[in-house]
């Protein structure tokens, strides 16, 4: 199964996509990640930027242990994405 990586837009959350995540079960496994300040994550105390957000990402494909993915982001996670 294919793995999809959802991204929210400035100012939103993960939680955003829990309706999404619902109807594209049954042809994705579907991830999401809350970037720092947003969703209730703490800032990591650096500036708001496209390539902060993006280290992010790698970061948590890092941890999760994923080393490709397709990825749909929408306003600032478009950006990222």
């Amino acid at each position: 199964m294919k793995e999809l990586l959802l991204l929210h837009g400035a100012l939103g959350s993960k939680d955003q996509f829990n309706a999404l995540e619902g109807v594209l079960a049954q042809e994705f496994k579907t991830h999401s990640l809350n970037f720092s300040g947003h969703g209730k994550r703490p800032s990591h105390h650096h500036a708001f930027t496209i390539q902060n957000f993006t280290h992010e990402v790698l970061d948590w494909m890092n941890e999760n242990y994923i080393k490709t993915i397709d990825i749909f982001g929408y306003s600032m996670g478009g950006y990222v994405a």
